[in-house]
């Protein structure tokens, strides 16, 4: 009887286990589908919000969520494109390194299992913002697929790192590799020199854009293996335009040379040009020698020309007070996380998988003031600059946050006009279109004068605005800001898990003026 019983008991339960596990995933699809509903949240609080509850959903829920994105023109899938793209920003941020590794493995299990390209692409596409090395040798193998093969390389790149630059290089011993270009482009960012020999090998192709992006790949390298190479490919197209761009790469190598102390090479170089070019179609190559030769025999080093080199201050910043902030050697004039915050020929280069990628800030404090910088961002990157900030806290509240972000990439197209490059976050909206290209250099300054703050871009003001009535009154996202108040603090960098370059940072007290 009792063995009976027991038996009901079993069968009884394996009855109940299918229908519980039906009920279960009909409440997680409804919580699923409600959690969209609410996308785009009305402002950052609110969709700071939603991002816990979509993290609270799991493994289960997050795939729920990514398997609604379909093909462009299939049908729409605004709703769960916000909520990956808004996830991984949010994921993005210092603090969220446990969480990140579970997006991480629900992105690539996506990209694995998806056949459509263009979907792919858009999950390849988080993973610049919260990509590790996982990712960076789960989509090496993407790369020798043509139709995926520049979006793999473009998320390796912008992941970075050691581990990535190592996966670029081997991808290059391949010459069946469908987007050759794109790696060495890639590389070049990197100023990589572990694949010279595949450079040369690749240069020799017959395709145009490949040739050049192994020209540009070997400038940058500083190799002197590169030199007769590059030499040898001016010299062919007698120091003309063509689509190559052999003349602007021999150029780049004549500045790094100069840069890193190799004189003799760079005065070569720029003394050649200078006798050669001498006609309409070459005269621009010869002031551009010119210019490069004038920088170290003709009345001293203008450091903004020079690629990753330390920046010595001009006659005029020097007259003025400006002073240099960063030496170019090392980080002895700035606290805060040094593991992510790396120098790197002559810059400052924020490396998220070597830390957490958090902030890096001046040892002294500023009230009033000139800043200046240059930055280089990679695709989808997201920093701030900190100003009038304490060194604990979210600098963006407790201080105030200038924004450094890539305003091109399609994550970002939906942010509050207050989130874009250049806006005093949730304070002031900066005006867009005023970046440079991704992978060059911008320069900007900021101006903070009392409650008076200016952002100039690349010659254009962006931002000509007043913190006052923000303070007195409530700011554009509604939240608080304490920092509106503050009348001195740090200057810093605040990583936001993506490669930002920094070079030419200086600053000017004017607390008196």
């Amino acid at each position: 009887m009792k063995v009976k019983n027991i038996l009901i008991v079993i069968l009884d339960l394996m009855m109940l286990f299918p229908a519980a596990y039906s009920q279960d995933k009909k409440t997680l699809e409804t919580n699923v589908a409600e959690l969209l509903s609410q996308f785009p949240a009305k402002d950052v609080p609110s969709t700071d919000k939603l991002m816990q509850e979509m993290i609270s959903l799991g493994e289960k829920g997050l795939m729920m969520i990514c398997d609604q994105i379909i093909p462009p023109g299939t049908g729409d899938d605004t709703k769960p494109r916000f909520g990956v793209e808004s996830l991984s920003r949010f994921l993005s941020r210092k603090g969220m390194e446990n969480d990140r590794v579970v997006w991480e493995d629900v992105l690539l299990k996506q990209i694995s299992s998806k056949t459509d390209n263009q979907v792919k692409d858009f999950f390849m596409k988080q993973l610049h913002l919260i990509g590790g090395e996982k990712s960076v040798r789960a989509l090496k193998s993407y790369a020798l697929d043509k139709e995926i093969c520049t979006s793999s390389v473009a998320a390796i790149t912008a992941i970075g790192g050691k581990a990535a630059e190592d996966v670029l290089a081997d991808l290059l011993r391949n010459k069946e590799l469908p987007c050759a270009a794109a790696v060495m482009n890639g590389l070049a960012v990197m100023n990589s020199q572990v694949a010279v020999n595949e450079y040369i090998s690749w240069a020799s192709d017959n395709n145009s854009d490949i040739k050049a992006s192994a020209y540009a790949a070997l400038a940058r390298s500083r190799s002197p293996l590169a030199y007769p190479v590059l030499l040898n490919a001016a010299t062919e197209s007698r120091f003309r335009w063509e689509p190559t761009g052999s003349v602007s790469a021999l150029l780049t190598y004549a500045q790094f040379a100069g840069a890193y102390g190799d004189i003799e090479t760079m005065d070569e170089i720029c003394n050649l040009l200078i006798k050669e070019c001498n006609d309409e179609l070459t005269s621009q190559n010869k002031t551009a020698a010119q210019k490069i030769y004038k920088m170290y025999h003709g009345g001293g080093i203008n450091e903004k020309e020079i690629p990753g080199a330390e920046y010595n201050l001009t006659p005029e910043e020097k007259s003025e007070g400006f002073v240099s902030l960063f030496n170019g050697r090392n980080l002895d004039s700035w606290t805060g996380d040094k593991t992510a915050y790396v120098v790197e020929d002559g810059m400052i280069v924020i490396r998220p998988d070597k830390g957490s990628g958090g902030n890096l800030y001046t040892n002294s404090e500023y009230s009033d003031f000139i800043f200046r910088f240059e930055f280089q961002l990679t695709p989808a990157a997201n920093n701030g600059l900190g100003i009038r900030a304490p060194l604990q806290g979210d600098a963006a509240y407790v201080g105030m946050e200038i924004q450094i972000l890539d305003n091109t990439a399609q994550e970002y197209a939906t942010l509050q006009p207050y989130q874009y490059h250049g806006s005093v976050y949730g304070v002031i909206p900066a005006k867009r279109d005023y970046l440079n290209p991704v992978g060059e250099w911008n320069y900007e300054e900021v101006y903070a004068k009392g409650t008076k703050i200016r952002i100039t871009l690349n010659g254009t003001v962006i931002v000509d605005g007043d913190i006052a009535d923000a303070r007195d009154n409530g700011t554009m996202d509604h939240r608080d800001h304490p920092g509106l108040k503050n009348t001195s603090g740090h200057i810093g960098f605040l990583g936001h898990g993506s490669v930002v370059r920094f070079r030419n940072i200086r600053v000017k007290d004017i607390s008196d003026q």
